[in-house]
Parts: structure tokens; sequence; C-alpha cells
């Protein structure tokens, strides 16, 4: 038995549940959480392989931060280097992540953001236009479609460095693109499930975890964009220029220590991989963070007037929004965190134990271990959370953070792995516009793999005039 604290449930059985029975993935996780609710951890199968299940925040703070030089790497399957794309941040494990992403973090600085904060205003005028012809035109404003568009815009030109135009044309290339990356497809589940099983195995069978045109596509886009600037003499201080710099270093270096240094080598591949990462990170799941958002603040009025007020206030007093002015909006944030306990980007986080560790005083975990941090269950335990079904930005007040502990909120993981979105917390101005009247109509649609939400415009024009109203207020 290689977990005294716990037990052991089929995932192959709950893996059917999904596929078949139409449960939600993130639902799953939650039911594992809820099955250990008397011990700190337990285990699971899946297939053959036992995999570890951490709910104690001490524990899940140990393996991501303390001890997390035997936690390194997410995936225990790793991905052949020769691959289209595998020398991403997320994919890459041991030193060279380390390597890669000291080198990234620069992307992250203020002055950096700044810059892009710029460019997100530029989008958010194109938005204000969108919602008023989408108004005229349809009753149903499909803002799961919408916020895609322009996330798209957005990612596409703080990465790529071009201009996607999705928000006018939502047949872009880049959103076609996105779609067909996120949309659910049965070639897309058999090469998951075999990559899972066996990475050999797929590789035999010629299976490529991205679909060759959607390769072609990006390699295309980047070395094109790349030759453009280095022949032209172009520079505009993005992530596209950091890339450049280190391919330019060919060779990149980091001090593990003292005595050793290990080097990692950047070629053309690894830039454009790092473009198709955050493209991958940073459009889909961001649009549905921002759905959500939306239709919280629709559906509570109050919560939507004390968010207006607050971000009025705080625009008055700076004259326009800026950077510094974004920063002030506390509520706002409350806002955007609540929406992510409720509605975590991603179900669970993966970490492979690298060296055998000792958990507690009486359990080994095994050097190849798999390990799960159920983010559902965490979110939405009422022992941290009253009320944990009901959106309350009060769960974010300084006063309730100082009496949770820390590790029973991670979106965005925890520790050196923490996800680098945190570090931009995605603020794209959209949480603070003035959204339509609580009586409103609202529906919210889940599926199996893909989530819309949709607000009836037919109910009441006034409301929609106010909705755009905002949207301009804000968007100066």
């Amino acid at each position: 038995m290689y977990f005294k604290n716990g037990f052991y449930t089929r995932y192959n059985r709950h893996f059917g549940e999904t596929l078949f029975n139409g449960i939600p993935l993130i639902k799953v996780h939650e039911k594992w959480y809820n099955e250990l609710s008397s011990y700190k951890f337990g285990g699971i199968f899946h297939f053959s392989t036992p995999i570890l299940i951490v709910r104690d925040p001490e524990l899940i703070k140990n393996i991501c931060t303390k001890d997390f030089d035997y936690f390194i790497n997410r995936l225990d399957n790793e991905l052949d280097e020769n691959e289209p794309f595998a020398l991403n941040l997320f994919g890459l494990r041991g030193q060279k992540w380390k390597i890669l992403r000291s080198k990234l973090t620069p992307t992250f600085t203020s002055g950096k953001m700044k810059v892009m904060f710029h460019i997100i205003k530029e989008y958010n005028r194109e938005l204000v236009k969108m919602i008023d012809k989408m108004n005229m035109e349809k009753d149903v404003l499909e803002t799961k479609e919408l916020m895609a568009r322009y996330t798209t815009d957005i990612i596409s030109s703080c990465i790529f460095g071009l201009q996607s135009n999705s928000q006018n044309d939502p047949n872009s290339v880049f959103r076609c693109m996105g779609k067909k990356i996120f949309n659910f497809s049965l070639r897309n589940l058999i090469t998951t499930i075999v990559q899972d099983i066996s990475p050999k195995i797929r590789k035999i069978l010629g299976m490529n975890i991205i679909e060759k045109n959607i390769i072609e596509f990006f390699s295309s886009i980047v070395k094109n964009n790349i030759k453009y600037r280095e022949e032209n003499n172009v520079n505009k201080n993005d992530f596209i220029d950091l890339l450049i710099s280190l391919k330019k270093e060919k060779i990149l270096n980091f001090k593990v220590n003292e005595d050793t240094e290990v080097k990692m080598e950047f070629t053309d591949d690894a830039l454009t991989a790092q473009c198709f990462f955050f493209y991958l990170a940073g459009s889909e799941t961001t649009a549905g963070a921002l759905t959500f958002a939306l239709y919280e603040i629709a559906k509570h009025g109050d919560i939507q007037n004390i968010l207006f007020n607050e971000v009025e206030k705080i625009i008055d007093e700076y004259e326009e929004l800026t950077y510094e002015s974004l920063q002030k909006m506390t509520y706002l944030e409350q806002v955007i965190n609540e929406t992510l306990r409720m509605y975590p980007i991603a179900p669970f986080l993966m970490r492979v134990c690298n060296k055998d560790y000792l958990l507690d005083d009486d359990t080994m975990i095994e050097k190849g271990t798999r390990i799960i941090i159920p983010i559902m269950g965490l979110h939405h335990d009422p022992q941290y959370y009253e009320n944990p079904t009901e959106f309350n930005p009060e769960n974010f007040s300084k006063e309730a953070k100082e009496q949770r502990h820390r590790y029973v909120y991670l979106p965005f993981g925890e520790g050196p792995h923490i996800n680098q979105k945190n570090e931009v917390k995605e603020n794209d101005n959209f949480e603070h516009k003035r959204m339509p009247s609580e009586n409103e109509e609202m529906k919210l649609r889940e599926t199996k793999f893909r989530l819309a939400t949709c607000i009836n415009s037919s109910t009441t024009t006034d409301s929609h005039a106010v909705l755009k109203k905002h949207v301009q207020r804000f968007a100066k």
C-alpha cells in the first residue's frame, strides 16, 4: 500500500463519468477532494499508476514551496525536445525549466506591464464599438465569444506584436486557430489518452499532440516577424524583442550553485514554443475568467454598484484610467479573486516527485509518484469559505485573507511554479464595466468541455444603453 492516510479509487471510472455521462472534469476532482474529507491525503489509481491526492494546506505548502526541489516537475512523461513546441515553459523539466523561467521573468516587470496596459486600453475602445454593434444586430450577447475575441486581440498584440483584428472579424486567422486548439475533437481526446498511457506508443503511431497546420501557422508567424524586425532594425521593447535577445545569446546559462552551472541552447524552435505557450495560456483561459466575472457582476446588482462606485471615484481622482489607478482598485481585485475562486482556470495542480520524500512521520512518497492538488475542492471547501457556492468578494477582504491559510487559494499555483499570469493579474479593464440590471434574463450554459454565458438583450434597451455608457466611460 502506497498511502496509508487515505484510500484508493479508480480514476478510470471517474474518467468514464466525464466522457460518457457529461460530468465536468472539474467536478470529478472536487468529488475526489470531498471523498477524502477525513484525511490529509489519499490515493487513486490512473489505470495501474498510483496518484497521491493532497488536500491539507500545510502539506501543499511543503510540496509547492518549502520542499520544491523534490517536486520541480509538473509532468512525468517528458516531451521529446525534437517535437514542435516541446521546449516551452510548461513542458520543460528540471534545470532547463529553471533557466528559461529566470530568463522570461523580465517580461512581467512593471515597466513592461505599463506598455501592455496602453495596448489593452486601445482594444477596450474596440470593445465599446463591438458591444454597440452586437446590441443593434442581436437579441443575445454571447459574452464568452466576445471575451475570446477580445483576449485574442490582446495576446496577439502583446506576445506576437501583431494585430489579429479578431473583435471586428470573428473569422480572423488567429481566432480560428484558437478555436481549433481548444475545441473538443475525437482526435485530440485519443491523442491525449495515448500520450498519458505511453508517449512512446504515441510517437510510433505518428500522433502529434498539436495539429500540423497549427504548428505551421504559429511557426510561420513568429519566424517571419523576427526576420522582419532583424532586417529592419525594429524594436518594440515587447515579448518578441526579449526572445530575440535570448536567441542572440544562443546558449543560456543558469548558476545552480557556486560549483554547478547548467546550459540550454535557445533555438528558433524554443523561441516559437514560448510564443505559442503564452498564447495558449493567456487567451482562452482569460476569456473564460472574464466571462464568469461579467456573469456574476450582472447577477449581483449590489456588488456591481460597489465596484462601479470604487472605479468611478478612483478614475475621477486620476482623471483617466491609468496603470497606477488600477492598482488602487482593491474591490476590483476582490471581485477578480472571487471569480477565480468559484471558477478556477484549472481543476488541479500536478506535480511529480523526483526523489523519495517523507510526507509525514510514516508515509514515504516514492520517486516518480504523481501528485494532484485539487484546486476546485479547496476553493469550494466550507471550512475555508463560508457558503462557498455563493459569489462573495468579501472572501478576499484584508481581514478574511489574514484569517485563512494562504494555500487554500491556488488559481495560479504557488511557489516557483506559480503561473506568471499571477504577476500580470490579468487586469484587462473588463471587470469594472457597468453591466445590465440584475433583472435581465441571464443564462449560463455549461457543457462537457466548453462554457458560454449569454445575456438576453431583448428585455430592455435602457439597461444596454447603461452598459454602453459605462463601457465608454472606462475605455477613455
